[in-house]
């Protein structure tokens, strides 16, 4: 579906753009910085349209590079606090385990001294 989508999209722009280069035949003076060229203004549109394109897909690349990095970075974080949290449960089994060994030690001491 995705495909026909972009195939669709992309058949419509190749119409546009003869239909601009049918439209606007008549030359005009390009002045840059440095230089003047005389170019059709349809191919000056499409120039500046293309130009347009890849600037916006440089932005946008960069920011989702950049949130590709930050997903990275907050995957890593994660792993290490899972494994922090299953060493705190370890330890908190460990724990209980030798209170209730020292519990069962105490109680008979206990008894013993409530007997006499």
């Amino acid at each position: 579906m995705f495909k026909i989508f972009s195939l669709v999209v992309a058949v419509l722009f190749v119409l546009l753009g003869l239909v601009l280069g049918l439209l606007n035949p008549h030359e005009v003076l390009f002045d840059g910085y440095f230089v003047q060229i005389h170019l059709p203004l349809s191919l000056l549109l499409a120039l500046s349209f293309i130009l347009g394109l890849l600037m916006g897909a440089v932005v946008i690349l960069s920011q989702v590079w950049r949130a590709k990095w930050q997903l990275a970075r907050c995957q890593h974080q994660n792993q290490k606090l899972e494994a922090d949290i299953l060493q705190l449960k370890s330890e908190q089994v460990m724990w209980q385990t030798e209170m209730a060994k020292a519990q069962q030690t105490v109680s008979p001491q206990i008894e013993q001294k409530e007997n006499q």
